[in-house]
């Protein structure tokens, strides 16, 4: 499993060492999962296409790690991470068993993914995002679709609650399903 993190502007501390990010490793591990975050130079939405090559790189390598059925992988986004996830949607290799998106910015999606989605929505979204969603929604592409009500962007390193903890937990789950 490949977490995607969205735009990051330079720090000191890459995503692949943020707690949030940490703690879905620790949690996808816990459940016998090799997880991985993605580090991508990936400042704003300028470049998007050299940051999916970036992307297509990092997947390449986990896939070849030894520690990785490279035949069972899930691409996991969160925010602007989803812009990047089009090109698997589109033309999904054999290897790839699902998509998860969280809080997603997205592209407009292809009329119909083969590929399962597993889509965590807040119901505090911003409306430029939400609209995204709903465009994904609208399509005829089927999504297993886990609603987090009170949730905001970023609830799950932003709001520590039982809601949250559940949907992590839920998506953690159905993901993991996807992979055994």
């Amino acid at each position: 499993m490949l977490f995607v993190h969205g735009p990051v502007p330079a720090a000191a501390v890459r995503p692949a060492k943020w707690p949030v990010y940490l703690g879905y490793c620790r949690l996808a591990a816990a459940r016998g999962l090799a997880a991985a975050t993605a580090d991508l130079d990936y400042v704003d939405y300028t470049d998007v296409a050299s940051v999916v090559a970036q992307l297509a790189a990092e997947l390449e390598d986990v896939r070849a790690h030894p520690l990785v059925d490279g035949e069972r992988v899930a691409l996991w986004a969160f925010s602007g991470g989803g812009l990047l996830v089009n090109r698997w949607l589109e033309v999904p290799p054999a290897w790839l068993r699902c998509v998860a998106l969280s809080y997603p910015v997205l592209q407009p999606p292809p009329d119909f993914v083969s590929t399962p989605i597993v889509l965590t929505r807040v119901g505090r979204e911003r409306a430029d995002i939400q609209e995204t969603v709903d465009r994904l929604l609208a399509s005829s592409t089927p999504v297993e679709r886990i609603d987090v009500p009170g949730g905001r962007h970023a609830f799950d390193f932003l709001d520590d609650s039982d809601e949250s903890r559940a949907a992590v937990r839920q998506a953690l789950d159905s993901v993991s399903g996807h992979l055994f």
